[in-house]
């Protein structure tokens, strides 16, 4: 809870009085004191006033969306970012948002002698994210869902060695946040696999993880692990 701190007590505004060394809050004295509690919240208005604090805010999840609360945002509009590998910990911020929309992920690869695995890029981590990568050479897409589910779109056969394009299409049901979609994986622009997601992270992937192209590790290891099991 937000309050005001004094010498003598702390206040959460119009509700209740503590002193400092209640550390549970367990003692309510705005009925024995109601002119320090008043003194108190008269201290917040004016200080409230002073740091520009009002009109309050109350939204919750909302506010992670920049068009919503009118800040600035960093992509200005753009609706479409080039990445190259080697890029790390770009912020959800500084990429395009893929929530609840439908979108498009495009990787330029090349497959060498040796099968191929790992994240060709990956936004989030263990808790909320997707990645795109390669299992055994096969190209793969995994949604994980607020570490709920994780959806799996997977192809059947690996890539041949070379150069290849490796897109992946999510059409978005829309009607709200947090829904699902289609997933299809293309590769060459041949359709090479298509799958149900029922369910995306509606406002945040991560506040630790962010979008990694072509990363030697990543947090959400066990979505990595678990579809190399599937495959075996």
């Amino acid at each position: 809870m937000r309050g005001v701190a004094c010498s003598e007590m702390v206040m959460v505004p119009s509700r209740a009085l503590y002193t400092p060394d209640d550390h549970s809050q367990a003692h309510d004295l705005a009925d024995e004191q109601p002119e320090r509690l008043a003194r108190l919240k008269e201290l917040f208005l004016v200080e409230a006033a002073k740091y520009d604090v009002f009109p309050l805010d109350d939204r919750k999840a909302e506010r992670l969306d920049p068009k919503a609360t009118g800040r600035p945002d960093l992509m200005g509009g753009r609706t479409s970012l080039t990445v190259y590998s080697g890029a790390m910990h770009l912020g959800e911020s500084t990429v395009p948002d893929v929530n609840n929309r439908s979108h498009v992920i495009t990787a330029e690869i090349t497959v060498g002698d040796e099968p191929a695995n790992g994240a060709i890029v990956a936004q989030g981590g263990r808790f909320g994210g997707w990645t795109l990568f390669l299992n055994d050479s096969v190209p793969a897409y995994c949604h994980n869902w607020v570490d709920h589910e994780r959806y799996y779109v997977r192809a059947e056969a690996p890539l041949p060695p070379g150069r290849h394009t490796v897109r992946y299409e999510f059409d978005y049901d829309g009607g709200g946040a947090g829904l699902g979609g289609t997933g299809r994986i293309l590769v060459d622009d041949d359709l090479v696999a298509e799958g149900r997601i029922e369910h995306t992270c509606g406002y945040l992937f991560a506040t630790t993880d962010a979008l990694d192209v072509a990363p030697e590790q990543h947090s959400d290891s066990e979505g990595l692990a678990r579809a190399q099991l599937a495959r075996q």
